[in-house]
């Protein structure tokens, strides 16, 4: 009896956190310590295979493997658990699908060895989302882990992460045990082949804005996708709980297939849907004569042509400060070939003094042209392939596209004339240039 009772309140400790209070989850909120909290405390412990308590430090080893578990939704905790050799994640935004696989991979370098290749489809993709959050999960567990300036690679208790931009075919070629792809659907599915021959598990997590190869993986049974939106959050802040607020605000009842009704099923709903209509009018963007003399980040989205007087060469360059995107110049023109295009880059490189990230597309007659230019030009110039629904991602993306601010030029306001006449213009390559750059923009930052 006296030993039931050591247990007890060996159980009491561990459930409590602090002596007398019960924390769940992180400390959103505390209730008195009761007789199922002890049981639930049980059952983590059992989760995590820890029965000996025989020492002081292994119930100080415990209390801290169990104050870990408790912070990844029990949900979510189950998913991974299941030991699928792929496990697939969709979430909308702000669905805790990132953060949560993270925090169950941190926990496994706890208790045993898994080395970990974390993979996004871009260097921005990777340091706003998986490093981020892997950043706020060390300090908080382990702050004496050294943790790099830059996605990189980090010794986890032994295990090793490394963290991978891979596009193509040859990047995905190498050996790998666990793999994670964040943001999956940016991925081609020939990449997302290889890096299926990994030795050890498959996990990816993506967003509900399209199709791709990732519904080839959930087996028969579909027991290894886990489908969650913010709902599933506790820990969402005040802020994020307005945003959602003010997306069912202004879709929850807007005409079926406006970019408000898209954004308030794919983001608030967390279910696929489909969009028409016209994207724009010459008012719903906002265009300065000023721009700020500094910014914290630089992306370009071009779609090239051949410049031969058909398609427009069309391209525009951002900068990010406080989650705001300013596009500050543009490339707009029938007859800009690849040299003009080089010589387009290497200006922005040495006008604003630091590597920016330009995205180009990959596909059709554009790809030719982007392929020329990487042989050429001495930068970062990342292909991007494009599904062929332009119409619809002109459409979908607009409802972001329309919180930029765009400096004023006369290239630019004639860039934004065929936005706004988009569907009835005799060209789309403006339009098209824009949603491309606010699918990649809201990919890499809190817009």
């Amino acid at each position: 009896m006296a030993e039931q009772d050591e247990h007890i309140e060996i159980l009491k400790e561990l459930s409590t956190l602090s002596p007398g209070t019960f924390v769940l989850g992180k400390g959103q909120y505390m209730v008195r310590t009761t007789a199922n909290d002890i049981i639930n405390a049980g059952r983590r412990l059992e989760d995590l295979s820890i029965y000996n308590f025989s020492t002081e430090n292994d119930r100080t080893v415990s209390i801290n493997l169990l104050r870990l578990r408790n912070s990844i939704i029990d949900k979510h905790f189950r998913h991974f658990e299941a030991g699928n050799d792929w496990t697939l994640s969709e979430g909308g935004s702000r669905s805790g699908k990132t953060y949560n696989f993270l925090l169950w991979a941190y926990l496994q370098t706890c208790t045993g060895k898994f080395d970990l290749s974390i993979i996004a489809p871009s260097f921005k993709m990777l340091e706003f989302g998986a490093f981020s959050d892997l950043k706020r999960i060390l300090s908080e567990f382990a702050p004496d882990i050294h943790i790099p300036e830059r996605p990189t690679k980090i010794d986890v208790h032994g295990s090793f992460w490394t963290f991978e931009v891979v596009t193509s075919e040859n990047e995905a070629k190498r050996n790998r045990t666990n793999v994670f792809v964040n943001e999956a659907d940016g991925i081609p599915e020939i990449v997302a082949n290889l890096l299926g021959r990994a030795s050890g598990r498959k996990f990816i997590d993506f967003n509900p804005v399209k199709k791709f190869w990732a519904s080839d993986k959930i087996n028969e049974l579909g027991a290894n996708i886990l489908r969650t939106t913010w709902h599933d959050n506790p820990y969402l802040t005040e802020n994020q709980l307005k945003w959602f607020a003010d997306l069912k605000l202004k879709g929850e009842f807007a005409e079926p297939g406006s970019p408000e009704s898209y954004a308030y099923q794919v983001y608030y709903c967390g279910n696929y849907s489909l969009l028409s209509g016209k994207a724009y009018e010459m008012e719903d963007f906002d265009i300065v004569d000023e721009v700020p003399v500094k910014f914290d980040y630089f992306i370009s989205y071009s779609d090239p042509s051949l410049g031969v007087g058909a398609d427009y060469f069309a391209s525009l360059l951002f900068g990010i400060k406080n989650n705001t995107a300013w596009a500050i110049d543009c490339i707009f023109s029938q007859f800009v070939k690849s040299g003009g295009f080089i010589e387009k880059l290497n200006h922005w490189d040495e006008m604003y003094g630091k590597v920016i990230d330009h995205y180009a597309e990959k596909n059709g007659t554009s790809g030719v042209v982007t392929r020329a230019v990487k042989e050429m030009y001495d930068g970062i110039l990342t292909e991007v392939s494009n599904g062929d629904k332009k119409e619809a991602d002109i459409i979908v993306y607009s409802s972001t596209a329309k919180k930029f601010k765009f400096k004023r030029s006369a290239n630019m306001i004639e860039f934004l004339k065929q936005c706004a006449n988009f569907p009835n213009d005799k060209w789309d390559d403006a339009p098209d240039c824009l949603a491309r750059s606010a699918k990649i923009l809201i990919k890499n930052f809190d817009l």
